[in-house]
């Protein structure tokens, strides 16, 4: 078997479609990028209850995602479909980061009125990237 090429059951993985590139800052304490920004978010004293729950969904939604393609008895997967998958998962995590930046750096500046747009905007994204995983799952 020559080294560079891909056994066939991960041929789907040898292009994969672009994903989100995690900062450094999320590399730690686990492995997984996504849980580990969901873990900085729930560490915050600067978060309500309501982002609480939600970032509770968000986790519940990436471990069943996890635990749903590895299921015998799911629907089988298209090929091309497990990289998307996880591409989607990442992505989602990307857009999280993004707006939780954006409501930290709200919070520093004085004129922002406390990040309330930015709160929302990031309650939002962690809403619809619950809702997203869970569509690729039906």
């Amino acid at each position: 078997m020559e080294f560079n090429k891909f056994p066939e059951w991960m041929q789907e993985f040898r292009d994969p479609p672009p994903s989100w590139a995690p900062p450094e800052e999320l590399t730690v304490p686990t492995p997984v990028p996504s849980l580990n920004l969901a873990l900085s978010i729930l560490a915050s004293p600067v978060i309500g209850n309501d982002l609480v729950e939600l970032v509770g969904s968000w986790i519940s939604a990436m471990a069943r995602l996890n635990m749903w393609y590895k299921d015998p008895g799911r629907r089988p997967l298209r090929k091309g479909e497990l990289p998307q998958l996880l591409v989607l998962s990442g992505n989602v995590a990307g857009e999280i980061y993004g707006f939780w930046q954006a409501y930290l750096r709200a919070l520093e500046n004085p004129s922002s009125e406390y990040g309330d747009r930015e709160y929302q905007a990031l309650l939002d994204a962690v809403r619809d990237g619950t809702h997203a995983i869970h569509a690729a799952m039906t």
